[in-house]
Formats: C-alpha cells, structure tokens, sequence
C-alpha cells in the first residue's frame, strides 16, 4: 500500500500556490488533496521501486517530499481553476516536468545521482556512502622528523 510523503498541512507550506487557493480547495473538496498525495507518491514509489527501498520510511527524504509538491502543485491549481496562459502557471507546468524528470532520472541512472535509501538486496546500483579512501599510521606531525632528518643528515 502506498504511503503519502506529505500531509495536507506540509502541502500547504511548501507549495507556490497561494495559502488560502489551498485552504479552499480543502473546504469545497476535502478529500481530493489527500487523494492526489497518495497518488503521486504511489507513481513515484512505481518509478523508483527497481533500485531505491520504496515506500520509504519515514522521516521521508527531502527530495521525494519536494517532488510530490512540484507534482501536486498544477493539478491543485487545475482543480481550483486557473488560466491557462498565466505565466505563473506555465512556470508551475514546466516545473512539475522537471521534477518528474529529476525522478525519471533517479529511476534510471546507472550510477544514482540522489541520495535516497537504497534496496538491501541491491547495493551496487545508486550511491552509497563510502568508506575513507586513505589510511596512514603516521601521526599529523610525523613530517616534521622527516624534514629534521633530512637536514642533519
């Protein structure tokens, strides 16, 4: 079963769309917001669910959070009713675009370019967090003997 990434409340704070648009849209309609949260956060899981441990867990990763908003963003506005040759609108679309290819993108890398929760049974596909790359057992201050050293001799 899907889980939805973002609540109404958090919807309303982090979208562009103005506060009261939101607010409205919750009174006429109240379930429909909840309804496209669900939904968009389910399409993202179906997109992501080949590589990245979806649905994830929470606290939910910024970036899946944020995309959910850009996604939901023009069809809040659509529902509500909008112009559509606003400018702000045009701008709303093609960041919605976006956003679906940053997930696309994510889906498909080969060598994961977002940080988000990896499958378990998958840890050679998207980034992993790795280990240090150099290991000396000299101390920080040992070059100072070398350089002694290398003076007197």
């Amino acid at each position: 079963m899907a889980t939805p990434y973002i609540t109404d409340e958090e919807f309303m704070s982090l979208t562009v769309m103005p506060r009261e648009d939101v607010y409205q849209l919750k009174v006429t309609e109240p379930s429909w917001l909840a309804a496209q949260i669900l939904s968009f956060s389910a399409m993202i899981d179906g997109r992501l669910s080949k590589r990245y441990a979806c649905p994830f867990v929470s606290p939910y990763p910024e970036v899946v959070r944020r995309w959910v908003v850009r996604l939901v963003t023009p069809h809040a506005l659509m529902r509500r009713g909008v112009n559509a040759l606003d400018q702000m609108y045009q701008a709303i679309q093609d960041d919605a675009t976006k956003a679906w290819e940053e997930v696309t993108e994510a889906a498909n890398a080969k060598e994961g370019l977002w940080e988000l929760p990896l499958k378990e049974t998958d840890s050679t596909n998207g980034i992993t967090r790795s280990s240090t790359l150099a290991y000396s057992e000299r101390d920080p201050y040992s070059w100072t003997d070398v350089q002694v050293q290398a003076v007197r001799g």
